[in-house]
């Protein structure tokens, strides 16, 4: 049986107090396509995997790594496979520069990210309880509107077709 990578391991109790989301600023579906990447990498380079499960390597720092390297090219645009290359070669150095976490940055994703059945369901219950409380503030807030008599208009002028 193959052994579960766990690549999202804190180096520090303090990290621990973060949820993984908070930790990772880039987009999910760039962290699960960074993730699917190299578990399906290792699976075919048994010499990866053994780096992979390095327990002084983390996702976390595979992450800034990489947005690292692309802030100090200055470019905007890459292929999937420089990032992919990124990742790799940040868990193939034993001694990597990671640098400081990157912030105001944006990630634009070009896979399309399947969500699990758990996340739908959250999905489809979060729209379901949006649609009641909508509902129900539409009810309570409903003005009545005020009923007056109406009053006959009397013309006592002669009607004319000119």
């Amino acid at each position: 049986m193959a052994k579960e990578i766990d690549m999202h391991k804190p180096k520090s109790t303090d990290d621990k107090k973060k949820s993984f989301k908070d930790q990772v600023k880039g987009t999910d579906a760039f962290a699960q396509a960074i993730k699917k990447h190299l578990k399906e990498y290792a699976q075919k380079d048994s010499l990866f995997k053994k780096k992979l499960l390095n327990k002084e390597k983390n996702f976390k720092d595979c992450i800034t790594y990489i947005f690292n390297q692309v802030k100090a090219s200055g470019c905007i645009g890459y292929e999937d496979e420089e990032i992919f290359k990124l990742a790799r070669h940040y868990y193939d150095e034993d001694k990597i520069k990671v640098g400081d976490p990157v912030t105001g940055g944006e990630v634009i994703v070009n896979q399309q990210f399947t969500p699990s059945d758990e996340e739908i369901e959250k999905a489809k219950k979060k729209a379901l309880d949006k649609v009641f409380e909508d509902e129900r503030t539409r009810l309570t807030n409903k003005k009545k509107p005020i009923k007056t008599p109406e009053k006959k208009k009397e013309c006592n002028e002669p009607k004319t077709l000119f």
